[in-house]
Order: structure tokens, then C-alpha cells, then sequence
């Protein structure tokens, strides 16, 4: 059974945050932009074998990373600097694509001073339109129908607008059979239509705060009072592609320790079992949602708990076993 809603939900070495977002926004809240190690397709059966669910919402959030996500969070996390990204992405619909991307490219190598709406919507719109993580770019016309791999800009400030009201309200706020609860709109419209993410702000529980931490997990000490806090790690997985910072194997099993020994309900995720003593492993890698990992060496995925999974996919035998 699922437990009561999180008193506080912590995602370390939070990337694009698909685990926070499934949780505030349900079923088809995404991240932004699709983004290398991801977490968007396993996100429901990380959140189950935790206890939680999708839409749940929390009291309080705290996102942290070490890369451009933590700078990009401290922007987005902000309902209004997060409205103003999406309406700078809306305001190139009339530009050629390709010199779109070479402008944005140019402005990317100058000095910054800090991240801006301005500096953040050009590194969506980059990295999003980035072509197979090769070093090319593929740019796609604002008018054609976009994929995952390459999002158009009005995709992408549709997201942005809707985790503007996911990370407000802090839960779904849709009931099945209830027109009521979700502002009159149906279902199938709910992951398309920006007017559905506004109708949630009126009626969902919302959020004490959303605490953006740009920086080592390894440097964040965990509250006096972990009852209700949940952490979800998802650290940069051993011997694979390297990440803009990295965090040794050791710092990641030590911030496990510091936190599961303050109280709190500890999951990380890794293409392996993690060697904590004590600790529950669980495979999920029969449990993803969307394309398949065909093209990566890393097609395994396991969590490794301080508590008994709540939950555990189904094992499907061979019929001629």
C-alpha cells in the first residue's frame, strides 16, 4: 500500500528530475527535455517500489546537481522566471531553425552573468535538439512534428509551462470520473493542453517550497527530523559515458549511509547492485516505459534500498522453460 504523501522529497543528483515531476504531476508529467540518463522511463516503478505513486505530490521538494541542471532548476523552480523561459522559446517560432541554433550556440561560448531566463531557454532549446550525443546537431523546424530525440520550441515551452504548475501545486489534481477535479478537461487532453496545468493550480495540494541546491549531493546534510523524507540518488552510474560532474562510487555509498542513518527512506538507482550491507536490490529494468535502451552499454537497471521494496514488477517465465 502506498504510504501517506512525503513530508519532504529529495532527488540527488537530480538531472532533469523525472522522478520528482511523475511524482508532483502523475502519468504524464515529463521533463522539459529529453536529456541523457534519464530517468523518465522507469520514474512510476521507482516511485512504487518506494511506496509512493504518481501524482502523490509532496510537501516540500529539494533538487540538487552538480551540472547545468542545478543552475536550470533554480530558474525553473521559480513559477514566474520559469513562465518567462517558456515565453522567450515561444518568441522564436518565426526564426530559420538553423541560425536560431548557431545564434544560441555563439551566445552558449560568451561569459554569463549567472543563469538567466535568457541563458536557460537557449540551453533547453540546445541540448534538446542535441543529435545522438555525438557532438552534431540535428535542428528540427518549428512546425514539424517532433519526437523525444528532437523537440520542437513549441514543445518545449508547453513543458516548461506545465512544470511551472506541477512544481506550484505539488499533486495532480485529476480524479478519474471526477470532470470536478480537473478543471473539465478529459484525460487524453491532460498531457497536451497548457490550460489543464493552469486548472491544476486551483485545486491541487500545493507545495511548502521547492529548494534548488546547485552543487555536490556529498555537501547537503540531511534535517534533524527524517520522518516522512524520502531520497531518491541517481548518481552517475560506474564505467559509463561521464557526466558533466562526477561523484565517486564512494561519496555516492557514504551519502546513502548519512541519510539512511538520519531516518530517511533511501533509494539510488545503478546499473548494479550497490554493496551496502543490509540493503535491499531490486531490478527494474523489465519495467520501462517508451524506447528500449538498444543503443546503450547500460541496459541493466537495479535500485538498491535501506527499506524492503514496496513493490516488485512481475517475473514473466518462458513459456517452454
Amino acid at each position: 500500500m502506498p504510504v501517506r504523501r512525503p513530508r519532504l522529497f529529495c532527488e540527488l543528483c537530480c538531472g532533469s528530475a523525472a522522478v520528482t515531476l511523475k511524482l508532483l504531476g502523475g502519468r504524464y508529467a515529463v521533463p522539459p527535455i529529453s536529456y541523457m540518463g534519464s530517468k523518465r522511463g522507469y520514474a512510476h516503478a521507482i516511485l512504487w517500489a518506494m511506496g509512493l505513486r504518481q501524482g502523490q505530490g509532496a510537501d516540500r521538494v529539494l533538487l540538487c546537481d552538480a551540472g547545468p541542471w542545478g543552475h536550470v532548476w533554480g530558474v525553473l523552480a521559480d513559477r514566474e522566471r520559469c513562465l518567462e523561459v517558456a515565453s522567450i522559446i515561444r518568441c522564436w517560432k518565426d526564426e530559420d531553425p538553423r541560425q536560431l541554433w548557431e545564434r544560441l550556440r555563439e551566445e552558449h561560448r560568451g561569459e554569463w552573468d549567472g543563469w538567466t531566463a535568457e541563458r536557460v531557454a537557449g540551453w533547453c532549446f540546445d541540448v534538446a535538439n542535441a543529435h545522438g550525443g555525438t557532438g552534431g546537431w540535428k535542428v528540427v523546424p518549428l512546425d514539424r512534428p517532433h519526437t523525444d530525440a528532437n523537440l520542437s520550441a513549441a514543445t518545449i515551452a508547453t513543458r516548461i509551462e506545465s512544470v511551472a504548475a506541477w512544481l506550484t501545486t505539488g499533486a495532480w489534481c485529476y480524479r478519474q470520473g471526477d470532470q470536478d477535479s480537473g478543471g473539465g478537461c478529459t484525460p487524453d487532453r491532460r498531457h497536451t493542453a497548457t490550460a489543464t496545468a493552469t486548472a491544476t493550480a486551483k485545486c491541487a495540494d500545493r507545495l511548502d517550497g521547492v529548494k534548488v541546491i546547485p552543487g555536490s549531493a556529498a555537501d547537503i546534510e540531511p534535517p534533524d527530523d527524517c520522518d516522512g523524507v524520502f531520497v531518491y540518488m541517481d548518481p552517475p552510474y560506474l564505467n559509463t559515458t561521464g557526466y558533466a560532474a562526477e561523484l565517486p562510487r564512494e561519496d555516492v555509498l557514504a551519502i546513502a549511509r548519512k541519510w539512511s542513518d538520519a531516518g530517511a527512506v533511501v533509494c539510488i538507482s545503478e546499473a548494479v547492485p550497490l554493496p551496502l550491507e543490509g540493503w535491499h536490490h531490486l531490478e527494474i529494468t523489465s519495467t520501462r516505459q517508451g524506447q528500449k535502451r538498444t543503443f546503450s552499454k547500460q541496459q541493466r537497471e537495479w535500485l538498491t534500498m535501506n527499506r524492503e521494496p514496496a513493490w516488485r514488477p512481475q517475473i514473466q517465465t518462458e513459456l517452454f522453460a
